[in-house]
């Protein structure tokens, strides 16, 4: 992968809050904001909850389906 694409890449996660950067001299540090991957987590998990639960009334519908003639 090339520098300017790492680059840009670290500067999206960076505009997203994931990540924040200290500038000392030339050195640039990073370091993963982890409040910000638990929202993302927090979030997933409500799409992944609400997503089974409405796959688990799809199978119901196809199983009654499938009981009948």
């Amino acid at each position: 992968m090339s520098k300017p694409t790492i680059s840009r890449h670290l500067r999206m996660l960076e505009e997203a809050g994931v990540v924040s950067r200290v500038v000392v001299g030339r050195n640039h540090r990073l370091a993963l904001r982890t409040e910000a991957l638990a929202d993302a987590e927090q979030w997933i998990d409500a799409q992944r909850s609400r997503w089974e639960r409405l796959l688990d009334v799809v199978d119901q519908y196809l199983q009654e389906q499938s009981r009948q003639p």
